[in-house]
């Protein structure tokens, strides 16, 4: 918890993490650190963002295949099937999916 705390504080000197407070100083207080810290954000919210997308994907889905069921269009080892994944998983995903709040 105590070497976490260093990429918390904006300037950060602990004479027990010297290497750790160099760099860490390094990489909020130069350009070149900036820099590099920008670059490394920028990837990780496109990452986000495409694992976001791709998840948002297989929720459709998976609601798309729950609606089918409750209809009667589809069983669910028909719906399972389709999405690729066991009945009892399909089960437990809709119900966690159920369990979701719905945000708009």
């Amino acid at each position: 918890a105590e070497l976490m705390a260093c990429f918390l504080k904006p300037v950060f000197n602990d004479p027990k993490f010297p290497k750790i407070s160099a760099e860490v100083n390094r990489l909020k207080n130069t350009e070149g650190g900036l820099n590099t810290m920008c670059e490394f954000s920028r990837m990780l919210v496109a990452e986000g963002r495409a694992e976001g997308k791709v998840e948002g994907k297989k929720e459709g889905k998976l609601s798309l295949c729950d609606e089918l069921v409750k209809k009667g269009v589809l069983t669910v080892k028909e719906a399972s099937g389709y999405m690729g994944i066991s009945e009892e998983e399909f089960k437990r995903k809709v119900k966690e999916l159920e369990k979701e709040p719905v945000t708009v």
